[in-house]
């Protein structure tokens, strides 16, 4: 019997299985960063509000304005994982309780972070297929950016990172998608789903707002050559899914601070330092610390990305893949400047450097060249 169900299921779902399961499989509780996001799924689905106020006493990461209190984070994992709220509400579980807040939040993590983790696999898997790579390749990226690098933590904590990367490679790979030419009903969906993706990691954490942009160009530059015949139709999906982001999150704002434009940056509670100035130029020391440095680097805890820049000259020096490890590259580029150049690089307690965690499927991705390229010394290794 168990032969005949594996024989029904592909490596890649397989896979897939274990790495959810190697996630699911712990549970790290609460921290200011989850109680945070915590607070706002409680608020929304027993109160109907964006203010924390019955439940901010358990988190430091908040905002104030008016009196009222309310995440600092962007709301995007929060709404992400509110129908899980929900049903954990319509079975009777009481959230505020000991036991009933540990259920519910190992259930959101598992939906919100573990999950959207373990299908980075297959946007990876497509990236790879569709430039003539193997699906061993893809795997071995796939298990390097899930098991052996930070992101398998993220993976297992109710913080924005392990969705809003999912997002962004997700968002990659529709893109991806368009550059063979296809309906219209097509176009106009994977258009659409790209730009429901790149916005919803934006809604996530804010920082993903510069790939979202760098995601669309590459869209653009994906159907160049059909631009007239498609392009209307694409775009139009684009602009369709982002606008739905667009608009959750300028209600959220305006609900929540008066105005689209606000962020819980104007009103942080507390870490007076990153509302008062939460930009200054990249510093050496800054990136050292975030690559190299002894106890968080995060080349140190996931040397095997080393590797991946050799990978990056694999993918730029073939023309078929140029554009996308341009892409890759830019991603990580502008990962690292933000990350060095924002008040507090190394982002509190975190295992490695958090705010680079969006990049992690981007750095991982051209492992896939190197394997493709030397898989027969590497099987052996």
């Amino acid at each position: 019997m168990l032969g005949r169900l594996t024989g029904r299921l592909s490596a890649a779902h397989l896979l897939f299985g274990a790495l959810l399961l190697s996630l699911a499989y712990f549970y790290q509780a609460g921290g200011w960063n989850q109680n945070s996001r915590y607070d706002l799924v409680r608020a929304l689905a027993e109160r109907g509000t964006v203010r924390i106020d019955s439940y901010h006493r358990n988190t430091g990461d908040k905002a104030r304005l008016g009196g009222h209190f309310f995440s600092d984070k962007a709301p995007g994992q929060s709404f992400a994982v509110l129908p899980v709220a929900l049903a954990v509400r319509t079975v009777g579980g009481d959230m505020g309780s000991p036991r009933g807040a540990k259920r519910a939040s190992y259930a959101m993590t598992v939906f919100g972070s573990a999950l959207p983790c373990a299908a980075m696999l297959f946007a990876l898997l497509a990236l790879a297929r569709r430039h003539g790579r193997t699906d061993s390749a893809a795997f071995y990226a796939a298990l390097v950016l899930c098991l052996g690098t930070p992101m398998w933590a993220y993976g297992t904590l109710l913080m924005g990172h392990a969705l809003s990367a999912a997002a962004l490679v997700g968002a990659l790979a529709c893109a991806e998608a368009l550059s063979r030419a296809g309906s219209r009903r097509r176009d106009f969906l994977l258009g659409t789903a790209t730009g429901l993706l790149a916005g919803w990691a934006v809604m996530t954490e804010y920082p993903a707002a510069v790939p979202a942009l760098l995601l669309s160009g590459y869209l653009v530059w994906s159907i160049r050559a059909q631009m007239r015949a498609r392009g209307p139709v694409v775009l139009s999906g684009l602009v369709a899914g982002a606008c739905v982001c667009g608009g959750l999150l300028a209600s959220y704002h305006v609900a929540a601070f008066g105005s689209p434009l606000a962020t819980p940056l104007d009103h942080l509670y507390l870490f007076k330092k990153v509302r008062e100035q939460p930009f200054d130029m990249p510093s050496a020391s800054a990136l050292y610390a975030i690559f190299l440095g002894g106890k968080r680097g995060l080349l140190p805890l996931a040397p095997v990305l080393a590797v991946s820049l050799y990978g990056l000259v694999l993918m730029i020096r073939d023309r078929q893949s140029r554009a996308l490890g341009v892409l890759c590259a830019l991603m990580i580029l502008y990962y690292a400047l933000f990350n060095a150049a924002f008040a507090t690089p190394m982002a509190g307690w975190s295992y490695g450097p958090r705010y680079m965690a969006a990049a992690l499927p981007f750095w991982a991705l051209p492992l896939a060249w190197v394997w493709h390229r030397h898989r027969d010394k590497l099987r052996r290794a």
